[in-house]
């Protein structure tokens, strides 16, 4: 695809809902053609859900999930912002900032 996963070659600050979380080195891959797209590693999204009592949230991802179609990469399923639109969740992520991109997560709940 073309893509590289950023999270070791440049500070990133991950939340959702306004509390930190810390994902392993390949949970976020970047595609850069005419724009960026970015993908998330849906499992380790849905166990940091979990983790944070947000399963309502972590089911809709499953479900998403067992539909399938979704992208493999590097023997991981990663899912667009589209896909966690679907979910209720809403992706915003600070390309402007130099010196750290902040990663925030919403949800609509």
């Amino acid at each position: 695809m073309c893509g590289w996963f950023p999270i070791l070659h440049h500070t990133h600050r991950f939340t959702f809902d306004d509390e930190s979380f810390y994902p392993s080195a390949s949970f976020m891959y970047i595609v850069h053609s005419d724009f960026y797209t970015t993908y998330f590693d849906i499992d380790e999204l849905i166990n940091i859900l979990g983790f944070r009592g947000r399963e309502h949230i972590a089911e809709k991802l499953r479900q998403i999930r067992i539909k399938g179609g979704l992208p493999v990469i590097s023997g991981k399923t990663y899912i667009m912002e589209s896909g966690l639109a679907e979910a209720g969740i809403s992706v915003e992520i600070g390309w402007q900032f130099s010196s750290h991109t902040p990663v925030t997560f919403t949800s609509g709940n």
